[in-house]
């Protein structure tokens, strides 16, 4: 996780100390995964414990589509409730 450019921003912008935007990352990470959707909370359970070198581009793509799917699902399950 290390390796965002989020937690450089978090640094150098706001100036707060490494272990601080690390923490900070994590707890946003946490947040996302109790209250987002499946399957988006796995995509993001995933991004956070992958390795820092990974392509965190095509990471994020993939934990957006994931979330406007398991949205959309969520949004379409309340709205059109007997479209299912």
């Amino acid at each position: 996780m290390g390796g965002w450019h989020l937690r450089k921003n978090l640094v150098e912008r706001l100036g707060l100390a490494e272990d601080r935007a690390e923490a900070a990352i994590q707890e946003v990470l946490a947040y996302l995964q109790e209250h987002l959707p499946e399957p988006a909370a796995t995509m993001i359970a995933d991004l956070a414990s992958s390795p820092k070198d990974t392509d965190v581009t095509e990471r994020t793509k993939k934990v957006t589509t994931a979330t406007v799917a398991a949205t959309t699902a969520a949004v379409n399950a309340v709205v059109l409730p007997g479209a299912r």
